[in-house]
């Protein structure tokens, strides 16, 4: 389950915030070879993101910033932030960079 929502803030900034969930089931089954433990599990995650979208030169160049941080049973919290400059030189024409 993933939520979004953008958010107008100012003439300049576009805001985007965002929730999500995830579970994941799984089981096995023993052979004489391969025993996994535990034989079944669920592992659950949850995220949540900001990122705002910066008009630097209006339909040219655009920046954006953000954070993701998420949280799984299997790996704990992490944060992942992340930026992105790009310009846009004609209608059918776009250049990147991010970080």
């Amino acid at each position: 389950l993933d939520l979004r929502r953008p958010f107008d803030v100012g003439d300049r900034h576009e805001l985007l915030v965002g929730l999500g969930t995830r579970v994941s089931r799984d089981s096995s089954v023993d052979s004489s070879i391969i025993f996994l433990r535990p034989a079944s599990r669920s592992v659950a995650t949850w995220s949540g993101f900001v990122q705002d979208t910066v008009t630097l030169a209006p339909e040219r160049v655009y920046l954006m910033a953000g954070s993701k941080v998420e949280n799984s049973d299997l790996s704990g919290t992490e944060v992942e932030p992340g930026a992105r400059v790009w310009w846009t030189p004609s209608a059918r024409r776009t250049s990147g960079r991010r970080s």
